[in-house]
C-alpha cells in the first residue's frame, strides 16, 4: 500500500506490477476511504482512519478476523465474544466494541456495505464469519459517522475490505497450539485470481478449526474457590450430594448437608450433617473457549462492458459449527414427603427443599449448533462525464443461527420427585446419581435457540467535481439508500415456545461536500493545505420503529506547513433500537412486594412490568475530535499522531439491573417509578393481557408503586480520551530495515448515569469496564535475504476492583508476541520453492497469566473483558504463491 500526495491510496499488487512494470508507471486508481463517499480525497477529512493491511495481518500471527481487530487498543473486549455466552451470544460469535460503548454502537461493514446482525439481541455483527485469509485490509474509523453511514456508527466504523484484484494462486496452511492444554488450531486458505484487460475474477476458500480450551486447564479459571489465589470462595450450595435448606430462614440458608458415600436409599434424619455446607465448583467441566469449525467461500468479479460502464458482483458463504460445555444444570428441588427416599429433616414438615446439582444425572450442559452467513451483491459503475461517477448496487445478506443445549423438564422432574414408587421416583438424597435411567431420560429436554437476521439493500451514490477553487476541485457526493431489516428468533424449551419476527424499512438520502481552500496550486505561508468537509444524512424508519432522523458531520484539515496536519471533526450520530428490544410479545406484569426503605413494613406492594418496549426512541450522540499528525521534513519516515475524542451518548436503551431494588434507590430510578398510583393507573395494569396473577388481588392489596422494568431510553454515557500513534522506519547500510510502531489509547473519562437526573459514575479503569491505558507497540526488522522478524509488546494498565473492596488494585498486564518470517522468493526456483513464505509466531511468548481479579460477577480469577486466558500460543504458517 502506498500513500501518495495528500493521502491518495493506491493498491500496488503482484498482478499490477507484472502487467504494467514498475509502480511509478502505473495509472493511479482513485478509491474511497472509510468515512467518505468521495473518491480521490484519500482521507476522512477531520478524522483519522487506522489501516491494517495484508502485511500487518501476516506479521501479527493471528488467524482470525476477531483477533486482528480486538488487538487494537481502541477496542474493548467486553460484550459478545466467543468466551462470553451470557450476553445472548448463544452461537459463540465475536463482536467489535470500539470505545467500550457496546457492540451495537460500532458499525461493521464488509466492502463498505452493511451486514446482518447476530445474537438473541440482534446487537452485534459476528466478525468470526469473515475469513482472515480473504482480507486485503481493515480500515478502522474510531469516530462518529452517522452522517455518512446512518445508524450504529456512534463509536466508529470498521470496514473489512476483501481481496479483489489478484493474479495467480495462493495457498496458506497453518497449525497452532497452546503450550499448556489441549487447544489446537488448523487453517487452510486457497485463493485463485485472474486478471484480463477488461476485468478480473477472484475465488477464495478458507477452512478453520480450533479445539476447545477447558477451564480446568487454567488455574485462574478452574475453580470458583479463589482463596488459594488471594480471593473469595464463590462456590455455591447447589451440589451433589446436595444441601437441605432451612425453612426458618425462608429456605435461604443451609440447614443440613447430605453426607457423601451413600446412595440415598436408607438415609435417616440423624445421618444429616448440621452446620455443614456441601459446595459446588461452579466451573467444573466448563470450557473457556468453544470448539469451532468453519468453512468460508468468497467470490468476486468485475467486467468492463464499455469504456464507461463496469459491472461487478460478489458472493460470500460461511458456515461455522461450535460446541461448548457450559457447566452443570442446578435447581432447588421441592421434595414432598411421598417421595420414597424422603428424609424428614424437620419432624413432620410436608416437604424439604434440596439445592441440587443435576450434572451427575443428566450430564453437563453443552451448547452446540451452527451459524450460516451468506450474501450476494450485484452492481454497476458508470462514468457520467468529466470526473463524475455513479455506483449502484443491490445486495441481500442473511445469517441463520441455531444452538441446542441439554437441560431438564421441570414439570417432569417435579412429577418424578412426587412419585411414590421407589423404582421410578427421582432420588436427590444420594452421592452421585441413584435414579432409574428411564426416569432420568424422561426428565431430559433439549432447549433450542434459533435466530434469523436478513438484510435487503439498494444503494446509489454519485460523486465528482462541481467547480474548481484555487486550492483544488470542490467535490460532491450524493446518494440514496433503501434497506429492509428483518430479525426473527425462536425459543423452544420444555415449558416455553416463543417465536417472534420483526422487520423495518429504512429510506436514506445523503450528501457530502469537500472544499479545498488551499492546496498545491495556491499554498502560502501558514496555509500549505486547508480543506473543509460537510456531510449530512436523513433516514426515515417505518415498520416496528417509526422515527426520522437527520445527522450532520463537519471536518477540517489544516496544514500550516508541509508535514504538519491539524484536523478536527464535529457531528451527531444515532443508533436505532435493536429489533428484539421492541418486542412486547413476552412482556409480563407482576404484583409483588418490593423492598422499600420508605415503608414502615420495609416493603411495598408494587406492579412491576418487564420486557421490551415498542415505544423506544433512537439513541443519540454528539461526537467531536481534534488531532495533529506530524512528519518532520528531516525525518520523512517518522509520523506522530495525537487525537482527542469526545462522545456524549444520550437516550441509551437500558433496563434496571435489579427491578426488585428500584425503590431502595429511588433517587436513581425516579424516572421509572410511579408512587401512589391512581385507581385508573392500577386498573390499566391489572386488566392488561400481560398481567400474571389474579386481577381481583389488585382490589384488596395496598399497591403503593408502579415500576417500569422494561427497556427504556434513560441512560447517558460520556467518554473522552486520547489516541496516539508513532511510526518510524529507516534503512541501514548493512543491517537491513527497521520499523517501529506504537498505537495507544488513554481514556480520560468513561462515565455513565442511569437517567438524566442521576449523577455520573466514573467507570474508567474499573473491573468489567475499559481500562484507562492500553498500548500495542511493535519493532520489525527485515533483511536482504528474505528473513524478517517482528516483536509486539501489548500493555494493559493497572486498574481497580471496587466490587470486592474499595480501590482493590488489579495489576497491569504485559505480554509479548513475536513472528519470524522467511521468504524464499526466487532464490530456490529450481527446487520449486519460489514464492514460499514460512512464518513462526508466538502469542504471549512468555506465557504470562492475566493479573488476578477477585471476579465476583463471573466467579473467575481474571477479567475476561480486559485480558485473554489463552496463554502461550505457537503457530507455524506456510504460504505458497503460484
Amino acid at each position: 500500500m502506498a500513500v501518495l500526495g495528500f493521502g491518495l491510496m493506491t493498491e500496488v499488487g503482484q498482478a499490477a506490477e507484472e502487467e504494467t512494470g514498475p509502480a511509478q508507471d502505473m495509472e493511479l486508481e482513485e478509491v474511497v476511504v472509510t468515512g467518505s463517499h468521495i473518491r480521490g480525497v484519500g482521507v476522512s477529512v477531520g478524522s483519522k482512519v487506522n489501516i491494517i493491511d495484508r502485511a500487518d495481518i501476516d506479521r501479527s500471527g493471528f488467524a482470525t478476523t476477531q483477533q486482528v481487530i480486538q488487538s487494537l487498543p481502541q477496542n474493548f473486549g467486553g460484550g459478545p465474544n466467543e468466551d462470553t455466552l451470557s450476553t445472548g451470544n448463544v452461537t459463540g460469535g465475536s463482536g467489535i466494541n470500539l470505545r467500550g460503548l457496546g457492540t451495537e454502537a460500532t458499525l461493521v461493514l464488509v466492502n463498505g456495505r452493511r451486514v446482518p446482525v447476530a445474537g438473541l439481541g440482534g446487537d452485534f455483527f459476528d466478525v468470526s464469519m469473515v475469513p482472515a485469509t480473504a482480507i486485503e485490509r481493515i480500515e478502522v474509523l474510531p469516530d462518529g459517522a452517522s452522517a455518512i453511514y446512518g445508524s450504529d456508527a456512534v463509536a466508529g466504523v470498521v470496514n473489512i475490505i476483501l481481496r479483489e484484484d489478484y493474479e495467480g494462486a495462493e495457498t496458506r496452511v497453518r497449525f497452532g497450539t497452546v503450550t499448556d492444554g489441549g487447544l489446537q488450531e488448523y487453517q487452510l486458505g486457497q485463493t485463485f485470481g485472474k486478471n484480463w484487460n477488461t476485468g478480473n475474477v477472484l475465488f477464495s476458500y478458507e477452512y478453520y478449526k480450533r479445539e476447545r480450551l477447558k477451564q480446568a486447564e487454567r488455574s485462574f479459571a478452574a475453580d470458583s474457590d479463589l482463596t488459594s489465589l488471594g480471593g473469595d470462595n464463590f462456590s455455591d450450595n447447589f451440589s451433589n450430594p446436595g444441601n437441605i435448606m432451612d425453612p426458618a430462614t425462608g429456605f435461604t440458608t443451609v440447614a443440613f448437608a447430605i453426607p457423601s458415600g451413600q446412595d440415598g436409599t436408607s438415609l435417616a434424619p440423624g445421618d444429616l450433617l448440621p452446620g455443614v455446607v456441601n459446595l459446588r465448583n461452579i466451573h467444573q467441566g466448563k470450557d473457556i473457549l468453544p470448539d469451532q469449525e468453519r468453512h468460508s467461500f468468497f467470490i468476486s468479479a468485475r467486467q468492463d462492458m464499455s469504456e464507461t460502464i463496469t459491472l461487478f458482483a460478489e458472493g460470500k458463504y460461511s458456515e461455522r459449527d461450535f460446541d461448548q460445555v457450559t457447566g452443570a444444570r442446578i435447581s432447588p428441588l421441592v421434595v414432598p414427603s411421598i417421595n420414597p427416599f424422603f428424609v424428614d429433616a424437620f419432624g413432620g414438615f410436608p416437604f424439604v427443599i434440596v439445592n441440587y446439582d443435576l450434572s451427575q444425572d443428566i450430564g453437563f450442559s453443552s451448547l452446540q449448533g451452527d451459524t450460516k452467513n451468506y450474501n450476494g451483491v450485484f452492481g454497476a459503475e458508470a462514468e457520467l462525464g468529466d470526473d463524475w461517477q455513479l455506483e449502484a448496487y443491490g445486495s441481500y445478506s442473511r445469517e441463520n443461527g441455531i444452538s441446542r443445549t441439554n437441560g431438564f423438564n421441570p414439570t417432569a422432574l417435579s412429577a418424578a420427585l412426587a412419585d411414590p414408587d421407589p423404582l421410578t421416583a427421582f432420588n436427590p438424597f444420594g452421592d452421585g446419581s441413584h435414579t432409574n435411567p428411564a426416569t432420568i431420560n424422561a426428565i431430559r429436554s433439549i432447549e433450542t435457540f434459533k435466530t434469523m437476521s436478513e438484510l435487503w439493500s439498494v444503494n446509489m451514490v454519485a460523486d465528482g467535481s462541481i467547480f474548481k477553487l484555487p486550492g483544488g476541485d470542490v467535490k460532491l457526493a450524493v446518494g440514496l439508500n433503501y434497506r429492509k431489516e428483518t430479525f426473527g428468533k425462536e425459543l423452544h424449551f420444555a415449558t416455553l415456545d416463543s417465536e417472534i419476527r420483526f422487520d423495518r424499512k429504512v429510506v436514506s438520502t445523503f450528501g457530502e461536500l469537500y472544499i479545498p481552500l488551499f492546496g498545491e496550486d495556491n499554498q502560502r505561508l501558514g496555509f500549505h493545505r486547508l480543506a473543509l468537509s460537510a456531510a449530512g444524512r436523513f433516514e426515515s424508519y417505518s415498520g416496528v420503529s417509526n422515527e426520522n432522523t437527520t445527522n450532520p458531520k463537519f471536518g477540517i484539515i489544516w496544514s500550516p506547513v508541509e508535514g504538519l496536519n491539524i484536523r478536527g471533526s464535529y457531528g451527531t450520530s444515532f443508533r436505532a433500537p435493536n429489533l428484539p428490544d421492541l418486542d412486547e410479545s413476552n412482556n409480563a406484569i407482576f404484583l409483588i412486594p418490593v423492598t422499600d426503605p420508605a415503608s414502615p413494613t420495609g416493603s411495598t406492594f408494587s406492579l412491576l412490568q418487564f420486557g421490551g418496549n415498542g415505544e423506544l426512541r433512537n439513541e443519540t450522540a454528539t461526537t467531536w475530535s481534534v488531532g495533529v499528525d506530524f512528519t518532520p521534513e528531516a525525518l520523512p519516515e517518522l509520523n506522530v499522531g495525537l487525537t482527542y475524542y469526545n462522545i456524549e451518548f444520550r437516550d441509551r436503551i437500558l433496563a434496571p439491573e435489579n427491578a426488585l431494588g428500584v425503590l431502595a434507590e429511588e433517587d436513581i430510578n425516579a424516572g421509572i417509578i410511579i408512587r401512589n398510583p391512581t385507581s385508573a393507573q392500577i386498573d390499566a395494569f391489572c386488566s392488561a393481557d400481560v398481567f400474571k396473577g389474579d386481577p381481583a388481588s389488585c382490589g384488596f392489596l395496598p399497591i403503593g408503586a408502579i415500576i417500569d422494568g422494561r427497556m427504556n431510553n434513560t441512560a447517558r454515557t460520556q467518554v473522552d480520551g486520547l489516541d496516539f500513534t508513532l511510526d518510524y522506519g529507516f534503512e541501514t547500510e548493512n543491517a537491513g530495515r527497521f520499523d517501529f510502531r506504537v498505537n495507544g489509547n488513554y481514556l480520560l473519562n468513561f462515565r455513565e448515569a442511569f437517567n438524566e437526573t442521576t449523577p455520573f459514575a466514573d467507570l474508567a479503569g474499573t473491573i468489567h469496564n475499559p481500562v484507562d491505558f492500553r498500548m500495542r507497540s511493535s519493532l520489525s526488522w527485515s533483511g536482504d535475504e528474505g528473513l524478517s522478524a517482528t516483536v509486539f509488546v501489548n500493555y494493559t494498565d493497572s486498574y481497580r476492583d471496587d466490587d470486592s473492596e474499595p480501590n482493590r488494585k488489579i495489576d497491569s498486564w504485559t505480554t509479548i508476541d513475536a513472528t519470524l518470517t522467511y521468504s524464499l522468493d526466487d532464490r530456490l526456483g529450481s527446487m520449486g520453492l519460489n514464492g514460499m513464505i514460512f512464518s513462526l509466531s508466538a502469542q504471549n511468548l512468555f506465557d504470562t497469566d492475566p493479573p488476578f481479579v477477585n471476579n465476583a460477577l463471573e466467579s473467575l480469577g481474571y477479567d475476561p473483558a480486559n485480558t485473554d486466558p489463552l496463554g502461550r500460543f505457537i503457530s507455524f504458517n506456510i504460504t505458497k504463491k503460484w
